[in-house]
């Protein structure tokens, strides 16, 4: 078991029609493989679209790996004992460039 350390996970972009140049302009995120960013989801557990741990001894493993190694020490036993192997939020930056 590898031990916890604070985790950095890649950034997970969503192209959205509606989105702006903020992200890249305020966050200074490229995502230039898109039309538009209209989301950066920072930390997700969604199904097929689950964050993966960017840097350190556990790069590469995906949110739910993590999870399912070290429990209750990732996210507290309170936490745990509630949703078990399932990761209760999603983090995300939103920028729209006109009203939604």
């Amino acid at each position: 078991m590898a031990d916890l350390y604070p985790l950095k996970f890649k950034t997970i972009y969503k192209d959205k029609i509606w989105g702006g140049q903020k992200i890249r302009t305020v966050l200074q995120k490229d995502f230039s493989k898109l039309p538009h960013c209209g989301e950066t989801w920072e930390i997700s557990g969604v199904k097929g679209n689950v964050s993966v741990v960017g840097e350190g001894s556990l790069q590469g493993q995906n949110l739910e790996q993590v999870l399912k190694e070290h429990k209750g020490n990732l996210v507290g036993e309170k936490v745990y004992k509630t949703f078990g192997n399932e990761f209760p939020l999603l983090v995300k930056f939103i920028d729209a460039n006109d009203d939604l």
